[in-house]
C-alpha cells in the first residue's frame, strides 16, 4: 500500500525513462493525489505518460513495468503521443477539463497547460453525460431489488461519476471552478435554480433518508430530467421530445 503518491516519484519516473530513452516527453500526476483527497488504499494514483513517438509496437516493451505499478494501485489514464492531446479536446473535453483542474508535473515538460478547452464540445458532452446518467438511473434501480445497501451504492455512484460534468456545466456557464464538490454541487443548484437537490443530499445527507431512498431516487431523476430540458433549450437542439418548463 502506497501512504503517500510523492514517496514513488523518483522510482516510477526510472522505471519508465529507462525503456522509453528520449521519447518521453511528459509524465503528469492528477486527481486525489494532487488535490490532497487520496486515501491510502482506497484511491488510486492516476498518472498519464506523453510521448513524442509511440509506435504500436513499442507499447508491448512497457507491459510488465506498467502491472509492476498497477499492483501496487497506480493507474495510467492516458498513455499517448503528443499530437493526440488536441483530439481530446474534441472526444473527451469533460475528462480533460478534470485532469487540468487538478494536475501536477512529474517529469519533462507541461504539455496540458495552455490547451484550451472550447465550450461548444463541453457543453455537448455534458448533455450527453446527464443524458445517460437519466437513462440508467431507473435499470439500475430495478437492479437493486429495492435493497438499500444497493441502491445507496447506485445514488452514490451516479452523482460521483457527474461530479466532472457539474464542475464542467460551470465553466459552460462561465462560473470559476471551486476547489471542493460541495461548493461546485451549490453552484450548479445555484445556476439552474434547484435549491437543495438530490446532489446535495445524496453526497452529503443520505443517512436522513435511509429508510426511504426511493424519494431520492426519484428526485435525482426530476433533477437529471430538468438539466436535461434546460441545456436542450439553452443550446437550441432538437430533443424529440417535448420537455416540460
Amino acid at each position: 500500500m502506497i501512504k503517500n503518491p510523492n514517496d514513488i516519484v523518483d522510482e516510477l519516473i526510472s522505471d519508465f525513462v529507462n525503456i522509453s530513452e528520449a521519447e518521453l516527453v511528459s509524465v503528469i500526476l492528477h486527481g486525489s493525489a494532487v488535490s490532497h483527497e487520496y486515501r491510502p488504499g482506497k484511491s488510486v494514483i492516476s498518472t498519464i505518460f506523453v510521448f513524442n513517438d509511440l509506435p504500436a509496437e513499442k507499447v508491448d516493451c512497457y507491459v510488465d513495468v506498467y502491472r509492476k505499478w498497477y499492483r501496487k494501485g497506480v493507474e495510467v489514464t492516458l498513455f499517448i503521443q503528443r499530437k493526440c492531446i488536441e483530439s481530446l479536446l474534441e472526444t473527451s473535453p469533460v475528462e480533460f477539463l478534470q485532469i487540468q483542474n487538478s494536475y501536477r508535473i512529474l517529469y519533462g515538460e507541461d504539455v496540458l497547460s495552455g490547451v484550451k478547452v472550447e465550450k461548444n464540445p463541453l457543453s455537448i458532452q455534458c448533455s450527453r453525460e446527464i443524458g445517460a446518467a437519466s437513462l440508467g438511473l431507473a435499470t439500475g434501480y430495478l437492479h437493486t431489488l429495492k435493497k438499500v445497501k444497493q441502491i445507496e451504492e447506485l445514488l452514490l455512484s451516479s452523482v460521483e461519476k457527474l461530479m466532472p460534468v457539474l464542475k464542467a456545466l460551470l465553466v459552460v456557464n462561465d462560473r470559476k471552478v471551486p476547489n471542493t464538490d460541495s461548493e461546485a454541487v451549490a453552484m450548479v443548484e445555484d445556476l439552474y435554480g434547484l435549491g437543495v437537490s438530490a446532489f446535495s443530499d445524496i453526497l452529503f445527507n443520505r443517512n436522513k433518508f435511509r429508510n426511504n431512498y426511493h424519494e431520492l431516487v426519484v428526485r435525482l431523476s426530476n433533477t437529471l430530467y430538468e438539466m436535461i430540458c434546460r441545456n436542450a433549450d439553452a443550446q437550441k437542439i432538437e430533443t424529440g421530445s417535448v420537455c416540460r418548463s
